[in-house]
Formats: structure tokens, sequence, C-alpha cells
């Protein structure tokens, strides 16, 4: 969600608008290749749960980039709460573990990215602030996205 994170893979990504997801809620429980957990996005037993996100349009020859770099994830379609279709990452079964945390410079991306398109502040606060964190053991990569995150202060 945060755009500049998003543009490193995808250069052709445009905003689109902000929307909603009826029926279902985020969590942070898709096991990654490094350990920790990713975003993950979870049908609710109750329709009053809502995530909210942004919308990208992306060209097809950014989609395999996107693909590869979202490993573990399938595409499902959705609909959102507008009415409108659009497609979204929902982890596969097997790469999902609700005992794992997020490291804390991806929880920081997410909420960066929450904050930059402006998403419910209620919902940044109960959704992603929320979340418990692990340090990322391996220094060099945190502080590469450190330095990222750190880079376009907002």
């Amino acid at each position: 969600m945060y755009t500049k994170k998003l543009l490193v893979t995808a250069v052709s990504a445009k905003v689109i608008c902000i929307a909603n997801l009826s029926g279902y809620k985020i969590l942070f429980n898709k096991i990654s290749s490094d350990g920790s957990a990713k975003c993950n996005l979870s049908k609710s037993s109750r329709d009053s749960d809502v995530v909210w996100g942004v919308v990208f349009k992306i060209d097809e020859t950014d989609h395999e980039a996107l693909r590869r770099s979202e490993g573990g994830y399938m595409e499902y379609s959705v609909i959102l709460s507008d009415g409108n279709p659009a497609v979204t990452f929902i982890a596969n079964p097997e790469r999902v573990d609700d005992q794992n945390s997020p490291f804390d410079w991806y929880k920081e991306y997410c909420q960066k990215g929450a904050r930059e398109h402006h998403l419910p502040a209620n919902y940044i606060h109960d959704s992603i602030d929320m979340t418990p964190t692990k340090p990322d053991s391996d220094l060099d990569r945190s502080k590469k996205h450190r330095s990222m995150l750190m880079s376009s202060l907002s």
C-alpha cells in the first residue's frame, strides 16, 4: 500500500482510489521467506468487518514481477463495497501462521502507506498500529528497509 515501496516492483502502479472490502479482516499471518509475518486478508464470519486499502492500476508488463515479489499469495477476485471488481492477494492456506509477527519495519511500511492514502484513523489504529511486531535480527536487511522508510518522511 505504501506507494514508494510498490513502485520498486511495479513501476507502472497508479493510484485509482481508496476502497473497502466488507466481510474481510486484515491479519499479519502470511509466512514470509524472511521468517516474519506479512499482511493477509481473511474472509470474516462477520459482514461488519471491513478492510480498507488502495486500488492501484498496474500494467500487465509489471504483473509478473509483482507476482514473484508477492510469493506465497494467490490472486483473488473480489467485489469492493462500492460494487466494483478488483484483484487482491490472499495467502495460500499452507503459508498461514497465526502465531508469527511482522518485523517492526514491515509494520511501519503498512502504517506509512495507510497514512499516505488517508485511510480512516480508527482503522489504522485498530488493524495496524495495535499489531505486535518483532525486531529483525538481520541488521543489513533492517537498515535497508529503514533507509527507504526514512527517505521520504511524511
